[in-house]
């Protein structure tokens, strides 16, 4: 350098000359602030980094850079800068294009003239070449050797080609005893089918990272974290597969215990944060003394009587410096924004509440405390714990320091916790707070509502005084400490005796130390009551099913016999033996025929058509009819109002009701004697029947009613009462379908049936039927049919015996007759000749092509052609469906000459959509 240079050169100058040097040397010079927000960026940064000056000024170095730590954390680093003034040490960064990049920094702390720290320099050299590639060899090979994890390397046909000890040793091999094995060996059994597809991911992207089990030399297992490379040349080939293998067994045990570690880190960490405000009271301390040479001595009473004094001497004061907690609690930009905005964060309460403090100031207190009302820079309302520590008079420091602590969540998890004690008290669940010892320390209102105990009586008992358990108490509350939650059902003795059944679900709970089991308890008594009478349901309805197919099938074979017995009698002579006998024949398969009908019944198949009827009328002639066959001993009494309304209904279906209940009632006072009484009245429904019969449309109902003084009948009975030949009688006394059939036939109706009864007090049926809006109508005569006039008939009926029986009845009857047996055969016969069928008489129940199917497709050859449907059950819907589909009648099976002659005359005779249709069994 000349020696004019020399001492002559101006700061301006040194500082232009250092920053122009840095821009020159060959390392990395990054400077930051204390926030690790990058200053400035050198060119060999840029050339290091692939970063523009204009890309890396303002973000932060570590999150532009992806730092990695392989020795210290950033934490740690910090902290030895703030100790030491500066750090030397390797750092991982990544470069623009993610490249991973190797330096050595050297870190140094700057400080202002005053030494305080104001940010970092830091000086980062590329030593990612700087090894030999011997030197790397013999050092990856120590490392390799002396990992703590697995290393292993895939040879040839996937074998163990080389690995590490630490590899060996976790799976309970030595090396050499490894080498050379199948790569699936080291995998439990039920893991090795996945380890291709594992392999060829690795494959495609290069990299793969799985868990699996695997299986050590003794053959127990362990879960493993595997970090699969596949090594790949220029052209993509793969020449090597590495596995980096974690033992995951200390892992897998600590994981509940590491996350409820965090959970209690992240609350402490989260609660311990304080905003500070250093202030310069200097200004107010001045007033204050001001005040006093003035003579002012109660200075409570001077702010009461001047008010504006708090606003000018709050104004007064003024922010030295706040710190990052107080800009996020504040919701500032920085730390300047929150000073030069300070006066937007006061409300009123505000003011109220710093008047404390300038009187704690004026009285020369050395500290204040209160909670005090801000809000944030964004106009959230803030709730704080404010506290103000003065400085003694002799102390170095003169300012105050304020911390406010953020209480926000407190004040509202204060407000929510009486939202939801109240919620708490007014439940419908009872709710019992209980000690490991099993005392009850808190209880609410439903609590003490279900059981009738008060609420000091409840909290002076242990719950297994009103919860006797199956164990002790103690192995129960090891289990619920065990499991955390557990529900059961039991049942709880009230105050008065009586015996509650119970949902109880039990919850552990460790509040500061203290165990406890939150126990929510529900009244289960409705619901008890309503799977009682569903799973009552559910059996009738199976019952129901299975018995209307064997009444099926047993229609099936009563047919003929009703057919050809009905047709043999009109060929006998009056007064012969022959006829007799037929009659005896015919009169049985009659009895056969009811039976059936009322399986049908009970099944819910064999429904009649329906019409408004004044029920109080039916009952009335079911009475007289009653009368008759009631013994001396037992009395009838009546109860019946002509005013309870209309219901849709077969009257001889409610006959059938109102008998099978007499007779039954009757049957259980024929020995001793007693009391029928039958009643009729208007019923309304109210929330708790609508609760007990979900199923049940709303409106009014007729609540029939027949009851008796009879022996009574037991729980067990009870249960199955309602079931189809189910009886208590003797053999020969009853067929067990009286009781099941009623029930069957009031469901149907769009009602039901309840019993109450208990041994030795006899028992009372209630039979509720739907009142209708309508009118009731008169029934009718039906008129004798017409003769046939040789009309062709074509009969379809798939089985043998009743296509034959029917044959022969419709041609005694006076039709020309041709069997088909299969709707399919039938379809074919008469695309033939459309015209050559007078009328098709078909069976429903056909497997293929069913009679409904079968008249569709007639109806769409030949609209105009009358169809009768032969069914045993109701499975073509309602008589008005049957009528739109173009059917013009039913048969019921078994077939009666007469019946059939009535209904194949009428479907001659009518329209399309007119006539009988009466509906099926």
């Amino acid at each position: 350098m000349s020696d004019t240079t020399q001492g002559t050169t101006s700061p301006e100058q040194r500082t232009r000359y250092n920053a122009t040097l840095l821009e020159y040397v060959n390392d990395a010079v990054i400077s930051m602030d204390m926030k690790l927000v990058i200053q400035s960026w050198n060119k060999a940064a840029v050339q290091l980094y692939g970063w523009s000056e204009e890309d890396a000024i303002g973000k932060r170095l570590f999150e532009l850079l992806k730092s990695e730590y392989p020795k210290d954390s950033r934490d740690a680093v910090i902290e030895i800068l703030a100790e030491k003034g500066w750090y030397e040490g390797e750092f991982v960064h990544r470069h623009k294009d993610g490249t991973r990049i190797t330096i050595l920094s050297s870190i140094s702390v700057l400080k202002d003239e005053d030494g305080e720290a104001i940010g970092y320099v830091e000086i980062n050299r590329d030593i990612t070449t700087r090894q030999t590639a011997g030197e790397a060899l013999r050092w990856w090979a120590h490392v390799f050797e002396h990992l703590d994890w697995g290393v292993v390397i895939g040879g040839e046909n996937s074998t163990l080609a080389l690995m590490n000890p630490a590899f060996a040793r976790m799976h309970g091999w030595t090396v050499e005893e490894l080498t050379g094995r199948p790569i699936v060996e080291v995998f439990a059994p039920e893991a090795r089918a996945e380890v291709p597809g594992h392999i060829a991911i690795a494959h495609k992207e290069g990299h793969h990272s799985f868990e699996a089990t695997h299986i050590r030399k003794d053959g127990s297992r362990f879960p493993v974290l595997i970090d699969l490379t596949a090594v790949k040349d220029k052209e993509g080939k793969v020449l090597y597969r590495a596995a980096s293998v974690f033992d995951l067994t200390e892992q897998k045990k600590a994981q509940k215990t590491i996350e409820d570690s965090e959970q209690r880190y992240r609350y402490m960490f989260e609660s311990a944060s304080v905003a500070m405000f250093d202030c310069d009271v200097s200004a107010l301390k001045k007033a204050i003394d001001r005040l006093r040479e003035e003579g002012v001595t109660d200075f409570r009473q001077y702010l009461v009587e001047h008010p504006d004094f708090v606003v000018e001497a709050i104004d007064s004061i003024i922010l030295k410096d706040v710190n990052d907690r107080s800009v996020e609690l504040f919701e500032a930009a920085d730390k300047a924004d929150l000073m030069r905005s300070l006066p937007r964060t006061f409300v009123p309460e505000t003011y109220e509440r710093l008047g404390e403090m300038v009187l704690a100031l004026a009285n020369d207190r050395d500290h204040f405390e209160s909670e005090a009302v801000f809000r944030t820079l964004s106009g959230k309302r803030l709730y704080t714990y404010f506290y103000a520590s003065v400085p003694p008079a002799k102390s170095p420091f003169e300012n105050p320091l304020i911390s406010i602590v953020d209480i926000t969540d407190r004040r509202h998890t204060e407000e929510a916790l009486l939202k939801t004690q109240f919620a708490i008290d007014h439940a419908a669940d009872a709710l019992f707070w209980i000690q490991p010892d099993g005392l009850i320390t808190e209880v609410n209102n439903a609590a003490c509502e279900y059981l009738g105990y008060t609420r000091d009586e409840l909290l002076a008992m242990r719950f297994n005084d009103i919860d006797p358990l199956e164990r002790d108490w103690e192995t129960s509350w090891e289990e619920l400490e065990s499991k955390g939650s557990i529900t059961t059902e039991s049942s709880h003795t009230g105050k008065d005796g009586r015996r509650v059944p119970v949902e109880v679900v039990s919850n552990y709970l460790n509040y500061h130390g203290k165990e406890f089991n939150c126990a929510f308890v529900r009244d289960n008594t409705e619901r008890k009551a309503l799977e009682a009478q569903l799973h009552q349901a559910q059996r009738l309805e199976t019952i129901g099913t299975l018995a209307g197919g064997i009444a099926h099938d047993f229609n099936n074979i009563l047919g003929p016999i009703l057919g050809y017995t009905d047709m043999l009698l009109e060929d006998q002579e009056e007064g012969s033996q022959i006829k007799a006998d037929l009659e005896r024949i015919l009169k049985s398969a009659y009895r056969a025929k009811d039976l059936v009908q009322q399986i049908l019944l009970f099944g819910r198949q064999g429904e009649r058509e329906r019409q408004p009827v004044h029920i109080h009328l039916v009952v009335r002639e079911a009475m007289k009819l009653l009368e008759a066959t009631i013994p001396s001993s037992i009395k009838l009494e009546q109860a019946i109002d002509s005013e309870c309304g209309v219901v849709s209904a077969d009257p001889t279906q409610i006959h059938q009701i109102l008998f099978n209940l007499c007779m039954n009632a009757q049957h259980a006072m024929r020995e001793s004697g007693g009391v029928l009484t039958v009643g009729l009245r208007r019923f309304e429904p109210d929330e708790s029947f609508a609760k007990m019969n979900p199923g049940l449309e709303k409106g009014p109902f007729v609540e029939l009613t027949v009851s008796d003084t009879g022996h009574g009948i037991d729980r067990a009975t009870m249960e199955r009462i309602f079931e189809p030949f189910f009886t208590t009688k003797q053999v020969g006394e009853g067929t067990g379908l009286g009781l099941s059939v009623a029930h069957g036939i009031v469901v149907s109706h769009g009602g039901t049936m309840t019993v109450e009864s208990s041994p030795g007090e006899g028992t009372t049926f209630r039979v509720y039927l739907p009142r209708a809006e309508s009118s009731a109508v008169e029934m009718t005569a039906t008129p004798e049919p017409d003769a046939a006039k040789g009309e062709s008939v074509l009969f379809v009926e798939d089985r043998e015996d009743v296509a034959a029986m029917g044959k022969t009845m419709l041609n005694r009857l006076g039709y020309n007759v041709t069997i088909s047996t299969t709707g399919t055969d039938a379809l074919e016969v008469f695309r033939q000749n459309p015209d050559r069928f007078d009328l098709v008489l078909t069976d429903q129940a056909m497997p293929g092509l069913k009679g409904t199917d079968l008249a569709r497709e007639l109806l769409q050859i030949r609209p105009d052609l009358p169809i009768v449907l032969v069914t045993g059950f109701s499975d073509v819907g309602s008589p008005e469906s049957a009528k739109r589909m173009g059917i013009r009648g039913f048969v019921r099976k078994p077939m009666v000459t007469r019946e059939l002659a009535r209904v194949l005359r009428n479907a001659l005779g009518s329209g399309r959509n007119s006539g009988s249709c009466p509906q099926g069994d």
